[in-house]
């Protein structure tokens, strides 16, 4: 499968609405990296969870894999043998100041100016 036909599968951006970008590994699937192009099986809900996500949103897979090409034409596979591809506008590794939320396994909130002791202590840095 080539970018261009991993691109071909992706749906339709829709401009009145906002975007979410949403991880794969640990989000849509275990975090079990083998290597760049092999993608362990989504997580039990994740089918319902992103069509109820595109429902709403354009939805962007943003994932470190989508580095190269050899890594975004694996997503692209991999969205088609899950039957996800229907509802991701596009695949990126490339932060856009207009998605309107990320969900990563890994994110820490940043909810209010000048709370950085709270993110410390989750992340066991506090004195």
């Amino acid at each position: 499968m080539s970018l261009v036909e991993t691109k071909k599968l992706v749906k339709q951006f829709d401009v009145t609405k906002q975007t979410i970008a949403l991880d794969l590994d640990g989000t849509l699937c275990p975090h079990e990296w083998i290597d760049e192009v092999t993608i362990v099986d989504p997580f039990i809900g994740a089918l319902d969870f992103v069509t109820s996500l595109a429902s709403k949103y354009n939805v962007v897979i943003f994932s470190a894999r989508a580095t190269n090409l050899r890594g975004k034409i694996a997503i692209g596979q991999w969205l088609v043998t899950h039957e996800l591809s229907q509802f991701v506008t596009d695949i990126t590794n490339r932060k856009d100041y207009n998605f309107y939320r990320f969900i990563d396994d890994r994110a820490i909130v940043f909810r209010e100016p000048n709370d950085y002791n709270s993110i410390l202590k989750e992340l066991d840095c506090a004195s």
